[in-house]
């Protein structure tokens, strides 16, 4: 109150405040609370216009999905079923045959259909031999550390894997990537270290065949099941050069 009564003192158009004046004389100034800036309105695209991400939440909101007639919709789920009925449709052939029945584990009727391929006279590719000797391997039952000896179903798939092998070479059936890895994954299987490491340095040493990730995968997968650590060690140094 003593400033206020000095700036009143000092204004020449106002004396309303005597010299004497006590604090009981100073009147109390309302507090004024500055007006708040107005809210500033959405536009009205934001307001009006449901977001996608709004539309894909509610599913009030969601667009109708369109009519399809029955006979399109049919035609739809024809057309997708089209890859698994090509052999009904094109008509079957001996690698179709050999591979449908591999997939379905008929591995002695795909044997049966490959001796009948030979005898009518056509000639298997390496991709018939490659599907027979994978379909050799995935019936045998590993070797292990455990298990150290092949069973005698074992031996004889792998002996079908040789004989299959030695085929393709008196044929002069041209060979390829998967031949090999086919064939070093069945002899990994059976438990033949070294004829797994035989393939894999012959791989090493033809620059169309050099070892891939599945090649180095399955070597790993022979050294841990055999527990032939070492060799597992020369197989990291290979891939890491």
């Amino acid at each position: 109150c003593d400033a206020l009564q000095t700036l009143v003192r000092s204004d020449a158009h106002s004396a309303s405040l005597p010299p004497s004046a006590t604090d009981a004389d100073c009147v109390a100034l309302p507090e004024v609370k500055p007006e708040a800036d107005p809210e500033p309105s959405a536009p009205a695209a934001l307001v009006c216009q449901p977001s996608r991400f709004m539309l894909s939440r509610d599913p009030r909101l969601a667009p109708a999905q369109p009519y399809v007639p029955s006979v399109l919709r049919g035609f739809s789920q024809w057309m997708r079923q089209l890859p698994d009925h090509w052999d009904e449709l094109l008509g079957h052939t001996y690698p179709s045959l050999i591979h449908k029945l591999l997939r379905d584990g008929a591995l002695p009727e795909a044997f049966d259909c490959f001796a009948e391929m030979k005898e009518e006279g056509e000639k298997p590719t390496a991709a018939v031999y490659e599907m027979l000797i994978r379909g050799c391997a995935l019936a045998m039952q590993r070797v292990t550390v455990r298990a150290p000896e092949a069973d005698v179903l074992t031996q004889h798939l792998y002996a079908r894997v040789l004989g299959l092998w030695a085929e393709m070479r008196e044929r002069k059936v041209r060979v390829d990537r998967f031949t090999y890895i086919e064939l070093l994954r069945a002899c990994g299987k059976a438990g033949q270290v070294r004829a797994a490491f035989a393939i894999f340095d012959k791989m090493l040493t033809l620059p169309q065949f050099l070892p891939d990730s599945r090649t180095f995968d399955s070597m790993y997968e022979l050294c841990n099941a055999t527990g032939e650590h070492e060799h597992a060690f020369e197989v990291f140094r290979e891939q890491q050069e």
